[in-house]
Parts: C-alpha cells; sequence; structure tokens
C-alpha cells in the first residue's frame, strides 16, 4: 500500500500494478526493476515496514472484554484504536488527538494508522 501512495505522483496506475505484479513474481527481491528508468529497493520497505510491525505488536493494542464493547483499544487506555485512525483521516493533527487523550502518545496515533490499516472494519452486515 505504501508503495501504490508512494510512487502515485511518478507512476501511472497501470505502471503501478506492473510493479506490484513484478514484486509477486519476485518476492525474494532486494531490488525491483519498474522500468528501464525506475529501479524500487524493496529490501529497505521490508526493513521499515518489519521495524514498525514489530513497535505495533510489543505494545499498542488490546482487545478487553467489556471495554468499549471488545472493540481493539490502544493498549493501556480506553481509547480505540479505529477512532484514532479515523481522526487523522478526517484532518485532525497529531497534536490535537494527544491533547484530546492524554493518555494516547504521538507514537499510538503512528501506530493506530497503521494497526487500523492492517486490521480494516468489518461491515455489520458481515457479522452476521
Amino acid at each position: 500500500m505504501k508503495l501504490w501512495y508512494g510512487v502515485g505522483s511518478i507512476l501511472s496506475a497501470e505502471r503501478r500494478n506492473g510493479l506490484i505484479d513484478t514484486m509477486d513474481q519476485n518476492p525474494e527481491a532486494d531490488v525491483v526493476r519498474a522500468d528501464d528508468y525506475l529501479m524500487v529497493d524493496v529490501a529497505r520497505a521490508r526493513e521499515q515496514l518489519a521495524g514498525r510491525a514489530e513497535a505495533l505488536a510489543e505494545h499498542m493494542v488490546q482487545r478487553v472484554k467489556g471495554l468499549v464493547g471488545g472493540e481493539p483499544v490502544l493498549k493501556g487506555t480506553r481509547v480505540p484504536v479505529r477512532m484514532v485512525a479515523a481522526m487523522k483521516a478526517q484532518g485532525a493533527s497529531t497534536a490535537e488527538i494527544v491533547d484530546g487523550y492524554p493518555s494516547v502518545t504521538a507514537r499510538m496515533v503512528e501506530l493506530a494508522e497503521i494497526w487500523s490499516a492492517a486490521h480494516p472494519a468489518r461491515a455489520a452486515a458481515e457479522a452476521f
């Protein structure tokens, strides 16, 4: 996803799809050639994503029965993860969120966005 948006200003959707297909065909490649002019350092992207996933796993999200209806919350708070991500998506700054929820850190806000992107909410109809 990050790659899709990261190259959005320089590659058409068709070329981005081609790049992603090439990456799918060569999952162990350190560098992927998008075309004659563009090469992507996939190894660096993997390192960055691994670091973010590790940070997320170590201290961010928990689900507690009876707390906020079982909705995933930022660990040690009663603040729903998806709510924080939705606030960011609607234009709230990290500082505004932290000011409104003193138990939430800037790092928690960043990781809430990542977690929510990786765990989209299911529609109510899918739950039945």
